[in-house]
């Protein structure tokens, strides 16, 4: 009922020149954590009527309850609640501007209720007065015709049932339309043409069959075919302006997969043409121009597809692709509208793989389906997502309502396009960003303003991965028509796996919302520098070559840099690199020994300063000292011709014991040196006595504090310097070894 009256009330409306569509932001219009499945109709005066189900968790009964926007959407009325607890399926109707009905289940009773002052109150009626024994209902179905309130309804015993409102208030005893031994029933809306009341449902057990009804006094329902349906579920009709009924529905073709068909009747006799295989695809959706137009548009794998036929389904035109979803996401559910002769419009379930989260979009055509714009996204990362109901408003606006799970659980939201004005872009520059475990990346964001637009956007999030979090610099901005730029931080959790994650940045003001799709390739690259070892003289070079191979999750553009002891450059040709997806980066590494590495002992250990030397070596300059003071006392004596023997010799006996001292034994120097991030410590050979006294061997330098003997940079028994050498990666914020070569300076 929903569908069709969403295409009825359209088709009044004239094309006018095509037009950019912007939504507005999704309005929450019942914020209780409770709503679900709801229904949309809009009145010729253009009050839109919501009505939902109000049910929590896995409940299938709850409440029902009813909100109405008198102000073309911009505002909704406080949720009125029409029945509470065990209600279940619901069905409503517009008999007038401000006359709403609606058909209800409820302790075990159809009930029919109405309002009479725009959706303020309502009044119920028991239709069918059983004390609560009908049972439970499957579904039900209403629409108004000429004044008539008409309900049908399928419960639990598997019989089709019917009541009308009388003209003097009440409704007729409920009839049975017919009786389905097994199985289950599928009862699809009721539509109103030229003054018959048609109804569509399938029956069966595993093969279902179609019926069609166009009268409930006495006529009896017509099989359109056999086995026409692989499951019994509803099935979307339309009837066109001649009273022809137009079926659409998915099958099994003789290959197994699903294949939508499409069958036609001969005004409303019951009498069906043979069926027709359209395409490929599943959940197909039907409707009608004033002209006679037929359109239909399905989910088929990754793509929304349209066909339409002006010929009355004779024929119908080559499929074309509505739009594809990218990589890792499925279509789902789309619903059509048409306006006038040209215009269709299609709006679809976009599912992430992973089940994230879904998106609404929207894409629409001016030329009668030849081409289609570029979709919209209404809504982002939701979860829960139901199917769409759409309509037009007299002025020509869409009108979207749909519930999903807004963190406080199932909500339902509303959207309406609007003509082109005041408005914003969003671009993001990456739009792909690359960070590894425990790093981060950064994107610039443009917010330009469009029409004169002046409100404040507030920026978001969504759909990230866990442990991933968003940081907006700012938060918060007013569009300007030259462009705002924001910078955005995302920062990745140390243990995410290496993946790819997609996201999205939300921009939303008070009336206009955008959406950016962006991706996180998390991962780190595979790399190699070689050779893994080389000698270096003092003052030579030796390059090395640096490779970096993408992964599944890591591509994109890198720095890089060393990590060596002062007196060591590295130099890098290129230094930055672009790293394609499934490709390999290379560099030429150069590295120079300008001096030796820093903190380390020369070959000759008594030129090391400031030396850690045994007492032997320290008294090297106190032998200096005395040897002074001697010289000056000489000095001195000789200025004043004295000399004094005894002091004198004293002097000569120290400087002699000392020398002799020095002359037995040689020395070894020991000094700790911190290298990168765990040095160890620096050790030289035993160094020759004087008078050819061989002097005391060395030991290997122990390890430095915090670090290992390996980490360091290590003098041999030969004195040459040996030590490691780190070729470091950056990406954004994030760093990765590339690989550690080691280098000898003989």
């Amino acid at each position: 009922m929903v569908l069709f009256c969403g295409t009825l009330l359209a088709a009044g409306f004239s094309v006018g020149a095509a037009r950019a569509q912007t939504f507005t932001s999704p309005m929450d219009i019942s914020n209780d954590g409770s709503g679900r499945a709801p229904q949309l109709l809009v009145d010729s005066a253009g009050n839109i009527d919501v009505a939902y189900a109000e049910r929590t968790g896995s409940a299938t009964l709850g409440g029902i309850r009813f909100t109405r926007s008198s102000d073309g959407g911009k505002t909704f009325s406080q949720p009125l609640e029409i029945a509470s607890n065990d209600a279940s399926d619901f069905s409503m109707a517009v008999e007038g501007d401000c006359i709403i009905d609606l058909a209800y289940l409820q302790s075990g009773d159809v009930f029919f209720s109405q309002s009479t002052d725009c959706g303020k109150t309502f009044a119920p009626t028991n239709i069918t007065q059983s004390n609560g024994t009908t049972g439970a209902l499957e579904r039900i179905q209403m629409s108004v015709n000429d004044g008539t309130a008409q309900v049908a309804w399928v419960a639990d015993d598997l019989k089709l049932r019917y009541a009308q409102r009388k003209p003097e208030g009440g409704f007729t005893v409920p009839v049975v339309l017919f009786t389905q031994p097994e199985g289950s029933i599928g009862l699809s809306a009721m539509a109103v043409s030229n003054g018959s009341t048609d109804i569509v449902w399938t029956a069966g057990e595993f093969s279902c069959q179609l019926y069609f009804l166009n009268s409930f006094n006495g006529a009896q329902p017509a099989k359109v075919l056999p086995g026409a349906e692989d499951s019994c579920g509803t099935v979307p009709f339309a009837v066109d302006p001649a009273g022809n009924v137009n079926i659409a529905w998915r099958d099994f073709d003789r290959n197994g997969s699903h294949v939508i068909r499409f069958v036609r009747s001969a005004g409303q006799t019951g009498t069906f043409g043979p069926p027709q295989s359209i395409s490929d695809g599943s959940q197909p959706q039907i409707a009608v121009a004033p002209d006679g137009k037929i359109a239909l548009a399905w989910a088929s794998a990754s793509a929304v597809v349209f066909s339409d036929s002006a010929d009355g389904g004779s024929a119908f035109s080559t499929t074309r692709n509505v739009a594809v979803a990218p990589s890792g996401f499925s279509v789902s559910t789309p619903q059509l509208l048409l306006r006038g002769d040209k215009f269709a419009a299609v709006a679809w379930e976009q599912v992430p793989d992973s089940g994230q989260g879904a998106d609404l979009l929207f894409s629409q055509s001016t030329n009668a389906g030849s081409t289609f714009s570029p979709q919209v996204n209404i809504a982002k990362n939701q979860s829960s997502l139901t199917p769409v109901q759409m309509a037009t408003d007299p002025t020509g606006n869409i009108l979207m309502v749909w519930s999903a799970n807004a963190g406080n659980g199932q909500n339902v939201f509303f959207a309406r396009s609007v003509s082109a004005g005041p408005g914003f872009t969003l671009s993001a520059t990456p739009a792909s960003l690359i960070a590894m475990p425990g790093g981060s990346g950064t994107a610039q964001l443009t917010l330009t303003a469009t029409g004169g637009f002046n409100q404040s956007v507030n920026l978001s999030c969504a759909g990230l991965p866990p442990g991933a979090a968003c940081l907006f610099s700012p938060s918060s901005v007013t569009p300007s028509s030259s462009g705002i730029l924001v910078t955005v931080t995302l920062t990745v959790p140390a243990g995410l796996a290496t993946a790819g994650f997609p996201f999205t940045i939300n921009a939303a003001s008070p009336t206009v919302s955008q959406f950016q799709d962006m991706q996180l390739n998390v991962g780190t690259p595979a790399s190699s520098v070689t050779p893994a070892a080389a000698t270096i003289p003092l003052g030579g070079t030796a390059n090395f070559v640096v490779t970096v191979v993408s992964t599944a999750n890591f591509a994109g553009q890198f720095n890089l840099a060393c990590n060596a002891p002062a007196g060591v450059t590295c130099t890098f040709l290129p230094e930055s690199a672009f790293l394609p997806i499934n490709g390999r980066a290379t560099s030429t590494l150069t590295v120079q020994i300008l001096s030796l590495p820093s903190r380390v002992a020369p070959r000759d250990p008594r030129n090391v300063f400031p030396p850690a030397l045994p007492m032997p070596q320290t008294a090297l300059p106190i032998f200096a000292v005395v040897s002074l003071a001697l010289a000056l006392e000489f000095l001195s004596w000789n200025r004043k011709r004295r000399f004094v023997p005894a002091r004198t010799a004293a002097g000569i006996c120290v400087i002699i014991a000392l020398a002799t001292a020095m002359l037995s034994c040689g020395g070894s120097t020991t000094r700790t040196n911190f290298v990168g991030t765990g040095a160890g410590a620096v050790s030289t050979a035993g160094t020759s006595g004087l008078m050819g006294t061989p002097g005391i061997g060395g030991t290997a330098g122990s390890a430095g504090a915090g670090g290992t003997t390996s980490g360091g940079v290590t003098m041999s028994g030969s004195a040459s310097v040996t030590f490691p050498l780190t070729v470091v990666a950056q990406s954004g914020a994030s760093i990765m070894n590339v690989g550690t070569v080691s280098i000898t300076v003989p």
